[in-house]
């Protein structure tokens, strides 16, 4: 069966996009779609595309085979937009024969569809709090980072960046084997009466604290650590589908009828390693603009220039020489990468 003909089979969209082609027009348009499909410089848009299916739908995306055959969908809407036009706009050649416009044209309609197919389920997150039990001497750690995030959540901006790289680069050292220490630089925080509250908490469960100039001592001053309930914040993604009545689209909407619920717990350091893999994976032009929105990579100058706030929109235009509208563009680019690798907290 042809890659046409199998896509007649996922619903109203691709019907729509061929019926008013003529045989040899669609077989030109099958033609481009194929090799755009196996296009190398695409690959890691064909990838990202299936992996957002297969993480946040689920489903039947599961098989590659059918995230491909949406993917395919999109690139057959560009490959017409490129040879026929577009809503009033123009066919575009270079689309096709430039390998370059290539790229940027198809990698565009690519994602468009699937923020398409993504917005149909309404993605939306809740922060949601849970109880559970650890060891006493791991509980206070957890306990003082919690309020360290705290801290952190209540600065000034001016020093916000600084006190969460310091959070991010602390670790836990074993002194003895009932002694441990957070090794960060505390001193820079703004410290809370909540740090000494901890400590007298604490004692109850023999555990004894003391700050020194290194970081935070724990030692443990029982055989045995009673476990002690603390609270853990965990981002959860909600999914819901909802779907009109089109016969049409039934297929489509078999296939993704329901409800999806995904948990993100991601500790510091994984949430690190996921940014570094986004800064990886997505397409060179839109690394500028991650690099900026992502406050630990933002650069010294857009700084000095626009402050250490949030990023506006027309500043980081300005900072790249582009307009809103791109900006705009690329932004949706990261949120799809970031859809493909659950990085939304």
């Amino acid at each position: 069966m042809s890659q046409v003909a199998k896509l007649y089979l996922r619903g109203s969209l691709v019907n729509k996009t061929l019926k008013n082609l003529t045989p040899t027009q669609r077989t030109e348009i099958e033609e481009i779609t194929k090799q755009v499909l196996n296009d190398p410089k695409l690959n890691h848009v064909k990838t990202e595309f299936c992996n957002a299916l297969r993480r946040t739908i689920s489903n039947e995306y599961q098989d590659k085979e059918v995230a491909t055959q949406d993917y395919a969908i999109a690139l057959t809407r560009a490959a017409v937009a490129a040879k026929h036009g577009y809503s009033g706009n123009p066919p575009s050649e270079a689309a096709i024969k430039d390998p370059i416009q290539r790229k940027k044209w198809f990698q565009t309609w690519a994602f468009s569809y699937l923020k398409q197919i993504l917005n149909e389920n309404k993605l939306s997150s809740v922060l949601k709090k849970e109880k559970t039990w650890l060891p006493a001497n791991q509980a206070i750690i957890h306990e003082i980072k919690t309020s360290l995030q705290g801290i952190i959540r209540k600065s000034d901006t001016s020093i916000r960046r600084t006190l969460k790289k310091h959070l991010e680069e602390s670790i836990i050292e074993e002194i003895t084997p009932k002694k441990q220490r957070l090794t960060i630089h505390h001193w820079e925080f703004p410290m809370t009466e909540k740090i000494l509250e901890l400590g007298t908490k604490y004692l109850k469960y023999g555990i004894e604290t003391e700050i020194t100039h290194e970081g935070i001592e724990i030692t443990q001053t029982k055989d045995e650590m009673p476990d002690v309930q603390v609270t853990k914040r965990t981002r959860v993604l909600i999914q819901e589908a909802s779907f009109d009545s089109n016969e049409d689209d039934k297929q489509r909407r078999d296939r993704m009828e329901g409800k999806i619920m995904t948990t993100m717990t991601q500790p510091d350091v994984e949430k690190k390693e996921l940014v570094e893999t986004l800064y990886n994976r997505v397409p060179d032009d839109v690394r500028p603009v991650l690099q900026i929105y992502y406050e630990n990579s933002r650069p010294q100058e857009y700084i000095n220039k626009y402050g250490d706030g949030p990023p506006r929109l027309i500043h980081v235009a300005q900072y790249l020489n582009k307009t809103p509208k791109e900006i705009k563009r690329l932004i949706s680019i990261v949120k799809i990468y970031c859809l493909a690798l659950k990085l939304g907290t």
